[in-house]
């Protein structure tokens, strides 16, 4: 992402300033979060993007070009359309985990409004990813190829961080 929005020389700065020692990261293994919001500062602080905007356009980027390139067995096999895929979110992470032994995944569960509407309740132990899980949102909808209008809803703070999101699509 970092190497897309800005350049290899951008990147490794980012990463030296990070105290990062990995120059990339392979698909297929997780990484500390400490690491995670370390890139996440430097790039704000090299760019001048706000974490919130970066996050949201990561969340895009993450499903368009890391899902969609390495994940595309798991996009097929979770939902047939938009709104199957976002209900069926946590069958696919407990797939994922059976790769991942580390993996501690989010949770994320569906509630109907009507036929184009639903709210998408967001639970983990990770702070501060409501924009990134915005992004992906938005991104799947691209995905999918449908017009989705998201807004966030709600937060909440104690055991889990939960998010709430209004999801409208056509």
């Amino acid at each position: 992402f970092i190497i897309a929005k800005t350049s290899r020389e951008s990147w490794e700065q980012i990463r030296r300033d990070a105290d990062i020692e990995n120059d990339h990261f392979p698909a297929l293994e997780s990484y500390p979060d400490a690491a995670t919001y370390a890139l996440l500062t430097h790039y704000c602080k090299n760019t001048g993007q706000a974490s919130d905007s970066a996050l949201e356009e990561f969340g895009r980027y993450w499903v368009s070009e890391v899902a969609a390139k390495h994940y595309g067995y798991l996009l097929k096999m979770t939902g047939r359309d938009f709104r199957e895929f976002i209900a069926n979110l946590d069958l696919m992470h407990e797939r994922v985990s059976t790769e991942f032994n580390e993996l501690v995944h989010p949770s994320f569960s569906v509630v109907a409004i009507s036929d184009t509407s639903f709210h998408v309740h967001y639970r983990s132990h990770r702070v501060g990813l409501a924009p990134f899980v915005l992004g992906l949102l938005h991104g799947l909808g691209n995905h999918f190829e449908v017009d989705v209008q998201i807004e966030h809803i709600a937060s909440g703070h104690g055991i889990m961080n939960s998010e709430v999101f209004l999801v409208k699509y056509v």
